[in-house]
């Protein structure tokens, strides 16, 4: 039995039509927008991915892809700075809404 609400997308008028598809563009807009990884406030990085090794192992080795301090790319960070580091892999979970975040020394 059809619901009497539902309404096929080839049946809307032209207009409906427009208004669907650019509620549907929005919607998908923001949707990738929120699955963007941030990894601070005002932070975010769109180099290459990060491996995750946390289902195989508590350790791994690897190479820095990218460093920050104070929200700003840096070529280094000495002994006692605190920033955030992308590596190619890790064991760690990225702060994502919800994990505490892992505090690691390199």
């Amino acid at each position: 039995m059809k619901s009497e609400s539902a309404v096929s997308y080839t049946h809307l008028d032209v207009y409906k039509r427009q208004a669907f598809d650019a509620a549907m563009t929005h919607q998908k807009e923001q949707a990738r927008a929120a699955g963007k990884f941030k990894m601070a406030t005002n932070l975010e990085y769109s180099g290459a991915n990060t491996d995750f090794k946390g289902y195989e192992t508590l350790e791994a080795s690897g190479n820095i892809l990218a460093l920050y301090k104070d929200g700003s790319s840096v070529t280094q960070l000495s002994e006692g700075e605190q920033g955030v580091v992308v590596l190619d892999n890790t064991p760690f979970y990225a702060e994502s809404g919800g994990q505490v975040l892992s505090l690691i020394h390199i």
